[in-house]
């Protein structure tokens, strides 16, 4: 039941972000919105693999739902690596 709420929040976040004007939004309430989910995620992450891996009841059909915070990690992570190194070499005069 758990999957199939977050998979229906899921589909109502992306219906919900297809109606917003995200030109709305500055850049630096998007950081901060961003940011703001990397700690979350970064100091979820451990106990949500955890409890995950307490609870593993994988489904002969569908397999096993994993928790989603790692992946939003590494996608946030990604995220600012990217950005940094953009920063860095628009420092150096190379962009």
């Amino acid at each position: 039941m758990r999957a199939k709420s977050l998979s229906i929040s899921a589909v109502i976040l992306v219906l919900a972000i297809s109606v917003i004007d995200l030109s709305a939004v500055s850049r630096e309430k998007y950081l901060e919105l961003a940011r703001a989910g990397y700690q979350q995620s970064l100091q979820k992450c451990p106990e949500a693999v955890e409890n995950w891996l307490k609870a593993y009841k994988p489904d002969l059909i569908w397999g096993y739902s994993p928790p989603s915070h790692p992946v939003v990690l590494a996608g946030l992570a990604a995220f600012f690596m990217k950005a940094l190194i953009i920063f860095f070499t628009f420092l150096s005069g190379d962009l």
